[in-house]
């Protein structure tokens, strides 16, 4: 565990005091009901995103990625958001109903989450190579290489986290990580890899390639890029792929501090635990939430198509 975490640990620690143990409880519910009004609203967001990213008839490798990055925020907005919350709100406890269903909960958690963030670091890539390597991306990156791209993140990633599945046991009553050397082991290093899967490789790739496309539009005007639909889609990217690195910044440092707690120690500890996990949530929910939002900000190809798919389906109902 990092030294860092630990400090800020020990300093959040020393600052609360025992008469504060309700207020942490407020906090927390505060948060888990921003968190399920969030999720609500993505899910439609990533919803409209789908079907007006579906309408636009652009033969462009993006829109398998944009169309694929909804589904999976999807994914994982309905397992962090909607399964996790109901879990703690209706006071449901998935040892009640077996170890196979304690583990798919974690592997789906794991998986579902990755899968979205490894699919924008594709995302960004193709419009470095758009933006940058013009020539090349016409003539080699094609939609069927997307699809394939996609599928490889799917079937990697599913492989990868097999450990989460197995690494989970019932002990002590409660679905966690087993006892045992191999697993303890796991443990220390857990953190380390979520988080490099979760952010540092795909954080990485994100800025190399926006360092990249910010530094080939220093070079030349924007509007010269390409055509409309090329801007826009390269103005989208760079929206999305920033709230993405600020929320996993979050995301990471919470989980961090998680990590370097014990529940056991006091009831203060645990609350404090509690908000940290309602709070980590809350910024990966937001992160696979915003999507729609930075869609429309991004420019008139995607608002023109929104607001075409309105119209078209206005006229439908009437």
């Amino acid at each position: 565990q990092s030294t860092w975490a630990i400090l800020l640990n020990t300093s959040l620690t020393t600052i609360i005091d025992a008469d504060d143990i309700e207020y942490l409880k407020g906090i927390k519910q505060v948060i888990n009901l921003l968190t399920a009004i969030i999720t609500i609203v993505g899910i439609i967001g990533n919803i409209l995103a789908y079907l007006t990213v579906s309408s636009l008839a652009i033969p462009s490798p993006t829109i398998i990625y944009i169309k694929c990055l909804a589904v999976a925020d999807i994914l994982s907005e309905f397992q962090d958001g909607i399964l996790s919350l109901g879990l703690r709100w209706f006071d449901i406890y998935l040892e009640d109903y077996g170890l196979v269903v304690c583990k798919l909960f974690f592997y789906n958690s794991a998986v579902t989450s990755v899968i979205a963030i490894w699919i924008l670091a594709a995302f960004t890539v193709d419009r470095m190579l758009a933006t940058c390597r013009p020539m090349y991306y016409r003539g080699n990156i094609t939609a069927s290489l997307a699809k394939k791209v996609v599928l490889g993140i799917i079937i990697l990633h599913c492989l990868l986290f097999i450990w989460y599945f197995w690494g989970y046991d019932l002990e002590g009553g409660k679905c966690r990580i087993r006892t045992g050397i191999p697993w303890r082991i796991q443990t220390i290093w857990k953190w380390w890899w979520v988080s490099t899967m979760f952010a540092g490789i795909p954080a990485l790739t994100i800025m190399l390639s926006n360092f990249l496309i910010i530094q080939k539009l220093r070079h030349r005007t924007f509007g010269r890029i390409s055509n409309l639909s090329e801007r826009n889609l390269t103005l989208l990217l760079l929206f999305v792929s920033t709230a993405f690195l600020v929320s996993a910044s979050v995301v990471v440092i919470c989980y961090g501090i998680y990590q370097t707690m014990d529940e056991t120690v006091s009831e203060r500890q645990f609350e404090l635990r509690g908000v940290l996990v309602s709070f980590t949530e809350l910024f990966v929910v937001l992160n696979n939430s915003w999507n729609f939002m930075f869609y429309i900000l991004s420019g008139t190809l995607f608002r023109n198509a929104f607001i075409k798919l309105l119209k078209r389906s206005c006229s439908c109902n009437c």
